[in-house]
């Protein structure tokens, strides 16, 4: 990236968000040092990769379960009503719920994040185990996702465990897609905008099909969560733009 983004080669062109990074750098080495780089200019790349995963899930969703894509074309219909352009304020969550319960159901099923490394720092005992200085250890924050002490039947996919009165989800530690604490991903509530703003786009403009090859899904977990790149869909159809 940064031999692609040098300030000869970037001459006359529109500044992009990797310009406005190497500038930080340059002005202040304390503030954004060289050790902090690979991750600040990395991470652009894997919210963006993350998002196209994660949208891979839900439109599968959506075809697998048909309920599920009409009520997310329902609330598309309010959006996109005679050709009108959307704003901001049509992706309040409390506006479009079946589509953001759609998400954190794929959110919850195949988290963007299922662990972390952490090193202890002080010497601790957790649950009788003694934790050393030092050590390297992961968390599978994920892990809640799937208990039953937190979720009606886990392994099934249900978009209402998110819809009052149950909404599951809100038990403190049950629901971990992005990290967790200070390590929270810095980007998802952008990664869920873009989420509903392409699968309302998606649910009012096309039509779609899973191919028989395609019904079950198959999941490729490296180098991140995502269908099998065997999985596709097959556009039938689609609504003209006014």
């Amino acid at each position: 990236i940064r031999s692609n983004s040098t300030q000869a080669q970037r001459q006359g062109s529109n500044k992009n968000l990797i310009d406005y990074v190497l500038e930080i750098h340059q002005a202040d080495q304390q503030f954004l040092p060289e050790t902090d780089l690979f991750f600040t200019l990395a991470s652009p790349i894997s919210a963006s990769s993350n998002m196209g995963a994660q949208l891979s899930f839900v439109v599968w969703h959506m075809l697998k379960h048909p309920r599920v894509l009409e009520l997310v074309r329902s609330e598309a219909e309010k959006i996109f009503v005679d050709g009108r352009d959307p704003i901001a304020s049509d992706f309040q969550d409390e506006l479009i719920p079946h589509t953001s319960h759609l998400i954190l159901e794929c959110l919850r099923l195949y988290p963007a994040i299922f662990g972390q490394l952490r090193h202890v720092t002080n010497e601790c005992n957790i649950s009788g185990f003694e934790l050393p200085s030092g050590l390297r250890t992961f968390w599978a924050i994920s892990a809640p996702h799937y208990s039953v002490e937190h979720y009606t039947n886990p392994t099934r996919f249900d978009i209402d465990r998110f819809a009052p009165p149950r909404e599951e989800h809100r038990t403190p530690g049950a629901f971990n897609p992005w990290g967790l604490g200070t390590h929270v991903c810095m980007g998802y509530r952008w990664v869920e905008l873009q989420l509903a703003f392409n699968a309302l786009l998606i649910a009012h403009y096309l039509e779609l099909e899973l191919p028989k090859s395609s019904q079950k899904l198959r999941i490729n977990p490296f180098p991140k969560n995502a269908p099998h790149k065997k999985i596709t869909f097959r556009i039938t159809g689609h609504r003209d733009l006014i």
